[in-house]
C-alpha cells in the first residue's frame, strides 16, 4: 500500500494508461491480420 499511497491520484492515471497500452496493442493485432489476408 506504500507505493499506492505514495503515488496518490497517479494512481488512477497509471490504471488508465495500462487500458489505453493494451486496447492500442489490440487494434494494431487486428489491423496485422487484416492487412495479412
Amino acid at each position: 500500500m506504500e507505493y499506492l499511497s505514495t503515488r496518490g491520484e497517479d494512481n488512477k492515471t497509471t490504471f488508465e494508461g495500462v487500458l489505453l497500452k493494451g486496447l492500442a496493442e489490440t487494434v494494431v493485432y487486428i489491423c496485422q491480420k487484416l492487412a495479412n489476408i
